[in-house]
């Protein structure tokens, strides 16, 4: 028990340091956009994650001897039993940090991805990919994407990430842009490498991708796999480990141009105002130990110190209960939720709305959060976008052939896409993003 109890405590901390480092690593690869600060970042990323997944893989192959050896116990006497249970009580709490530890590591992965990629969600959440489990692989698999990143990093023409270190970007192994801003759709592309994993064997290295007929995107491979010192050799037969992905890349190929190439309605960027008054319930909460606000109207956030509420999630639903005793939500108009927590457990949300790393906050404020410090959850009237455009006179109604909404002013209307939809409903909360600001710049739009 002592031990499971030791380990948790180590890799709570051990999380807390990966995010102060990562916080910092990321600031400063905003600072200065380069793909040596790339590879830096993603070699601290790699790191670790190969770490803690090993750590992971081989807790998992123990688990068959330790349940056999748990199942002659059962007729051990009370106190056994009960040093038993509580071995797997701290188990599984070391379990769960062990997660939450990768899980920070991809965050941090998914931060470069976000910069890399122009905080683009349109761009971004074409190559998320909610099937696919990301696992660092491990030898040749990992020896093939780590060599030609290196590459194409050394000719200082390229960003390549390497999917495999975050959660939002889940089609193919490397993605690749040029460092010169000159792209307007990101290559993506599936990595088959061949050989033995030792010093001085020869790696051979089978890519695939999809690509449209677009001149920039066929200049894009061209030179990419010029720098390469490879060629590019259409119709040659995939091999029949790739054919999955190659049509897994075609059709995300194709969506991603329809994306690019039609108009969107631009959200623009949001005001501090949202952020300011995050940064300031954090603040109280790192104080009192919890704090809660109304920050516009049908909106509350909510920051709880998580090392003085042994069950932050438990004492936010009894906020949420105070709440609707104040009025604020009333029974017969239930409000949602959503917190760093679920934004931590699901992978969509980083297709849709930048990571913690890149939030407007104070440095020491996101490291809190980004290690679970710190828990924080938005608590809002599910119909405030549509009271915040009623109050400019626009009517909002969802799109009865997908997922958008439609917008009328009178005669004048406008559309949002599923993805700016997605990308407001999860920014309430994660990306500072104001109803009435919205609202405000739709109706600009209207006048326009």
């Amino acid at each position: 028990m002592r031990a499971a109890q030791e380990q948790e405590r180590l890799i709570d901390g051990l999380s807390v340091q990966v995010s102060e480092m990562g916080v910092w690593v990321i600031d400063q690869f905003r600072k200065s956009l380069s793909p040596e600060h790339l590879a830096a970042v993603q070699d601290f990323v790699r790191s670790g994650l190969l770490n803690v997944e090993r750590r992971i893989r081989d807790l998992r192959r123990r688990t068959p001897r330790k349940k056999r050896y748990q199942a002659e116990c059962r007729e051990a006497d009370a106190a056994t039993r009960r040093r038993i249970g509580e071995h797997n009580d701290h188990a599984r709490r070391r379990d769960r940090a062990l997660i939450t530890h990768r899980n920070i590591l991809r965050q941090i992965g998914d931060a470069c991805a976000w910069v890399v990629l122009r905080e683009n969600a349109r761009i971004i959440s074409v190559l998320f990919d909610e099937t696919k489990q990301h696992h660092l692989a491990e030898g040749i698999g990992l020896a093939g994407p780590l060599e030609l990143a290196q590459r194409a990093h050394r000719s200082g023409e390229f960003y390549v990430i390497e999917n495999d270190l975050t959660r939002c970007l889940g089609t193919g192994d490397i993605t690749v842009v040029r460092t010169n801003g000159r792209w307007l759709r990101p290559l993506t592309l599936e990595v088959k490498s061949t050989g033995e994993f030792r010093e001085g064997a020869m790696l051979g290295v089978h890519l695939v991708t999809a690509s449209s007929d677009s001149p920039v995107d066929e200049m894009l491979l061209g030179d990419f796999v010029r720098i390469l010192n490879m060629e590019v050799r259409e119709g040659t037969q995939i091999p029949r480990n790739a054919i999955r992905q190659s049509k897994e890349l075609l059709t995300r190929s194709e969506l991603m141009l329809a994306l690019t190439t039609t108009r969107a309605t631009q959200l623009g960027q949001p005001t501090r105002a949202l952020w300011q008054s995050l940064q300031e319930v954090l603040d109280e909460a790192g104080e009192r130990g919890f704090a809660f606000r109304e920050v516009e109207s049908g909106v509350v956030y909510l920051g709880v110190d998580t090392e003085r509420a042994e069950d932050p999630k438990t004492f936010a639903e009894h906020i949420r209960t105070e709440l609707r005793t104040a009025g604020y939500a009333p029974d017969n108009n239930p409000w949602h939720a959503i917190s760093t927590e679920e934004m931590r457990e699901n992978d969509a949300t980083s297709a849709y709305v930048a990571p913690i790393a890149l939030w407007d906050l104070r440095p020491e404020t996101r490291v809190a959060l980004l290690s679970g410090r710190m828990y924080f959850q938005c608590i809002y009237d599910p119909a405030v976008w549509e009271n915040a455009l009623r109050e400019f006179g626009i009517v909002m109604q969802i799109d009865p052939d997908g997922d958008g909404w439609v917008l009328r002013k009178g005669k004048q209307l406008a559309q949002l896409g599923a993805v700016e939809v997605q990308c407001i409903r999860a920014g309430l909360a994660f990306s500072g993003m104001s109803p009435t600001e919205l609202a405000e710049r739709i109706r600009h739009g209207f006048s326009a």
